[in-house]
C-alpha cells in the first residue's frame, strides 16, 4: 500500500508492506521521503501505523495516520506511550498532565502504563 500526504512544502511519501507470514511478522512501514520531518518522528509514525493496523484496517489505519498528522503540524504533541496524537480506540486527544515532567497523556495509556508497570512514575519521569 502506499500513500503520500502534502502539506505546504513538507511531502511525505509512505509505503507499506505486508509480509507473507503477517500477523506473525511486523508490518513494514517505509518513508521513503519525509522532507522537512526529522528521522524519530517517521519512527514514531510507523510504530503508530503498525499498532493502528494491528487493532483496525490499513484502510482505518492510514486514515488514522494522517489524522495524527495533520495535529501534530497543528502542534499538537504526541502520547509518550503510544506515540500517537490521537488515541487507536477513542480518537481523543492526550489530556492527562503529569505534574512533574507536563507531559500530556491519553487516560487508558497511562492507566495501562500504571497497571502493567507497578510504579508509580510516569513512562518519561522514571
Amino acid at each position: 500500500v502506499t500513500s503520500s500526504y502534502t502539506r505546504d512544502e513538507c511531502v511525505i511519501e509512505m509505503t507499506l508492506k505486508y509480509d507473507a507470514a503477517y500477523p506473525l511478522r511486523a508490518l513494514a512501514v517505509d518513508f521513503g521521503s519525509h522532507q522537512g520531518i526529522e528521522e524519530k518522528t517517521a519512527r514514531r509514525w510507523a510504530l503508530q501505523l503498525r499498532a493502528s493496523a494491528s487493532l483496525k484496517s490499513t484502510h482505518a489505519a492510514v486514515l488514522g495516520w494522517r489524522e495524527n498528522v495533520d495535529l501534530e503540524f497543528d502542534g499538537v504533541e504526541p502520547c509518550p506511550i503510544c506515540y500517537g496524537v490521537l488515541h487507536p480506540k477513542s480518537k481523543r486527544l492526550p489530556h492527562l498532565e503529569c505534574r512533574q515532567c507536563h507531559n500530556k497523556f491519553h487516560a487508558s495509556c497511562l492507566a495501562h502504563w500504571f497497571s502493567t508497570s507497578h510504579k508509580h512514575l510516569c513512562v518519561v519521569c522514571q
